[in-house]
């Protein structure tokens, strides 16, 4: 995957913080691949799952050199962290990767990294920040994972599954795709539906994940996940996914597939869209008018008039907020805090990596009270390296 885009792609019942176990320390752990016994540093932008309690422990269970794996923070203009941005952030990554040597980055989730003017379901603004991106990929020969989540369809063309533009499944030059074995629930499938560089006959893998032991605290052991490779499978994904399809069809109503879809295109759309454009996306993944309505009853999805002329935008309740749908994402889009440089975070003592809780917070507030005493010292696109807890 050396100077390439990859994504990683979760089928529904896969947590996506599994699905990256390998492609997050082979270069660090000096696993099979190009840098196999020369271990090189990798990047990770991830904010899903917490660093202190799982991030780290899960990478200190895959045997990763700790001292080869960084965080990427932002520090916005008044001293507060912020989000990676794509592409605005990307000349700061770009040095910072060059800085470190570093190999492989992973975006995770890679939707959230999308600058927030950007439609994630129009194929030309995806592009936008998809394609300067793999430019730094080529330039650096840094490879780019970008972890996505996939809906709740049954179809069996995997590509066809992923959430928003399909722009991320044609711009990536492999996609890896991971789903639980129809046939055995405690096994994980991982194949290549698509590899734009070499082979298209790779066999898919299969794995579990075990529990491990990662250290001792005072507050007790710590636990976490551990990838454990079982074999090979003699199924493609499209094969498992149409076997998936067959036979968990029964437990599953048309209405059901249709609310899972609709809740997660709501909530990517920040809880709120309008009805046509949900209708007519609901039509290109197979839902009928009827079975989206009957999901909105069964959601309990709200609708709402806004605008002049009225235009009618369906909500989830758990998103509303006393500004109107819509209105929230267009000031939100107007009003992006400047960003004035890119952190990477070194992970170099393993007992650093698991506080208690009491540290933790301790280490937040150091770390805020830190962000506002240099704020004045920060200049655009300069990027630093710091311990998480000093």
């Amino acid at each position: 995957m050396r100077r390439s885009t990859c994504s990683a792609v979760e089928r529904a019942s896969v947590r996506a913080s599994w699905n990256a176990p390998w492609p997050r320390t082979s270069r660090a752990a000096g696993c099979p691949g190009v840098y196999a016994g020369t271990p090189r540093a990798v990047i990770i932008a991830a904010t899903e799952d917490s660093w202190e309690y799982t991030i780290v422990p899960r990478l200190m269970a895959a045997g990763a050199e700790l001292s080869l794996v960084f965080r990427v923070d932002v520090d916005a203009a008044e001293g507060a962290d912020s989000s990676l941005s794509l592409p605005r952030d990307l000349p700061a990554v770009e040095r910072l990767i060059i800085e470190q040597g570093a190999v492989v980055m992973m975006l995770d989730p890679i939707l959230s990294r999308l600058d927030a003017g950007l439609d994630s379901h129009k194929d030309g603004e995806v592009r936008q920040a998809l394609e300067p991106l793999v430019a730094v990929a080529e330039r650096t020969g840094c490879s780019m994972l970008g972890l996505i989540h996939v809906n709740k369809s049954t179809s069996s063309d995997p590509l066809t599954t992923l959430m928003a533009s399909r722009a991320f499944a044609a711009v990536a030059r492999a996609v890896l795709f991971v789903m639980v074995d129809p046939e055995d629930e405690k096994t994980r499938l991982l194949g290549q539906p698509k590899n734009n560089l070499g082979r298209s006959d790779l066999p898919t893998l299969a794995f579990q994940i075990e529990g491990a032991k990662v250290a001792d605290t005072a507050e007790g052991p710590v636990w976490t996940g551990r990838l454990h490779w079982t074999g090979e499978s003699d199924r493609s994904i499209r094969d498992a996914l149409q076997q998936a399809a067959e036979t968990g069809g029964g437990n599953r109503t048309v209405v059901s597939e249709a609310a899972d879809w609709l809740q997660d295109y709501l909530a990517s759309k920040d809880g709120s869209a309008d009805s046509a454009d949900v209708k007519r996306e609901g039509a290109k993944a197979g839902h009928s008018k009827d079975a989206l309505h009957r999901a909105r009853t069964k959601l309990k999805v709200t609708t709402i008039s806004v605008g002049f002329p009225r235009r009618t935008h369906w909500a989830l309740l758990s998103h509303q907020s006393s500004a109107s749908p819509g209105e929230t994402a267009t000031t939100a889009t107007t009003t992006t805090t400047a960003t004035t440089g890119v952190q990477l975070s070194q992970l170099d003592e393993a007992n650093e990596m698991v506080p208690t809780a009491r540290r933790a917070r301790r280490c937040a507030a150091e770390a805020r009270a830190r962000s506002v005493q240099r704020g004045s010292d920060v200049h655009a696109g300069q990027g630093r390296i710091r311990p998480v807890c000093a």
